[in-house]
C-alpha cells in the first residue's frame, strides 16, 4: 500500500483521539454491550486461537516476520497465547489497561528489525485475521449474525485496528 509505518507520536495521537470518544473508561474501548465485544470478547474465543495464526502465516511478509522472532521460534503456541492475551486486554480491559497493552504491542513491533512488523498492510492483515476469527467463532458456535450486526461490528472494529497501529487511511 506504500504507506510508511506510524511514528510513536502519531500512534499516541490516534490512541488519544480514541480515548476521548470513550464514554465510560471503566468499560474500555469496547463496552460489554458492543457488537465487537460480543464477537471477539468471548473467553472461549481462545478455542479458535490457531485459526488467526494460520491465516497470518498465509501472508508471506507476516509469516517471514513472525517466524523470524525468537518468541515464535521458541514456542509458536506460547507466542499465539501471548497474542490472544494481549488482544484480550485491548478488547476486554478498561481504557488504561487497553492503552497500556496497545502501547506495549506498538513498541514491541517497532523493535522487530528486518521484518514487516510495522508495515501498515501487514498490520492490517493481522488485525483482520482476528476479526474474521471472531466472526467465524460466533457464527459457528453461537449463531448467525444479521447484516446489521456485521456492519456494526465492522464499524467498531476500526477502533481495534487503530489500537494496533493500522493507519486510518487504509482501514477498509
Amino acid at each position: 500500500l506504500g504507506l510508511p509505518p506510524l511514528s510513536h507520536p502519531e500512534f499516541q495521537a490516534r490512541v488519544a483521539r480514541l480515548t476521548a470518544k470513550v464514554s465510560d473508561p471503566n468499560q474500555g474501548f469496547f463496552p460489554r454491550k458492543s457488537l465487537f465485544w460480543k464477537l471477539t470478547g468471548q473467553n472461549v474465543n481462545m478455542l479458535l486461537g490457531l485459526f488467526p495464526l494460520l491465516l497470518q502465516l498465509a501472508h508471506p511478509p507476516v509469516a517471514n516476520t513472525l517466524t523470524a522472532t525468537n518468541a515464535f521460534k521458541r514456542n509458536p503456541l506460547v507466542r499465539g497465547l501471548e497474542t490472544y492475551l494481549g488482544t484480550g486486554k485491548i478488547i476486554s480491559g478498561n481504557v488504561r489497561e487497553a492503552t497500556e497493552e496497545a502501547n506495549f504491542l506498538f513498541k514491541m513491533h517497532t523493535n522487530i528489525v528486518g521484518g514487516y512488523a510495522t508495515d501498515p498492510a501487514s498490520i492490517l492483515w493481522v488485525d483482520q485475521t482476528l476479526i474474521v476469527a471472531g466472526h467465524q467463532f460466533y457464527e459457528t458456535f453461537v449463531g448467525p449474525l444479521s447484516p446489521d450486526e456485521v456492519a456494526g461490528s465492522y464499524e467498531e472494529s476500526k477502533s481495534f485496528a487503530a489500537l494496533f497501529g493500522v493507519p486510518e487511511e487504509i482501514i477498509p
